[in-house]
């Protein structure tokens, strides 16, 4: 048990490292780097979302955090979205995923393997507010039941990924464009 805790430990500092240098808060959503609300986010998302796999899971984040910012000029947990060339992810995407508090199961998929998240056991909301749930809520009525293609699909046509660069982070001031309320 010593181990893993420290394993936790270095993973938390670790990701905590790679956002040394996003001091800009229009990439970090006027928010310092929240874990336990990311992790809140995952389980929630988990539980609400039949099927919820990585990529889809990472642009489901990504709407939620910049819907939260278009209605309260802050993002839900202050991570850091790239624009990959699958849509939106936060920095340290691999690491965040093997966070405590995070559960997925690995399913091969051919030669691919896929991530299907699911949420820990006795998950209980504490951190998130009601207006992030809220937040929270209305990205899975939105798009929820996308496909993971879907949801990649309407992620392109966004101006907040149309006007950055690749592999460069995304303004949360895009949330005026963004395509849903």
């Amino acid at each position: 048990m010593v181990k893993l805790c420290h394993f936790y430990q270095y993973l938390i500092d670790s990701i905590h490292a790679s956002y040394v240098d996003f001091e800009d808060k229009m990439t970090t959503g006027n928010l310092e780097l929240n874990l336990n609300k990311v992790i809140e986010m995952i389980n929630y998302l988990s539980e609400k979302v039949n099927s919820l796999h990585k990529v889809k899971l990472m642009k489901m984040l990504w709407y939620s955090n910049i819907l939260f910012f278009k209605r309260k000029e802050k993002s839900i947990s202050g991570l850091v979205y790239s624009a990959l060339p699958m849509g939106a992810a936060p920095e340290g995407y691999e690491q965040i995923v093997l966070l405590n508090g995070v559960q997925f199961e690995t399913l091969q998929y051919g030669e691919k393997i896929g991530y299907k998240f699911k949420p820990s056991p006795g998950f209980e909301v504490t951190e998130l507010t009601e207006d992030e749930i809220q937040a929270l809520d209305d990205v899975i009525s939105l798009v929820g039941n996308l496909s993971t293609d879907e949801i990649i699909h309407k992620m392109h046509e966004e101006e907040a990924y149309k006007s950055t660069p690749s592999n460069s982070p995304i303004l949360y001031s895009f949330a005026k464009d963004l395509s849903i309320d």
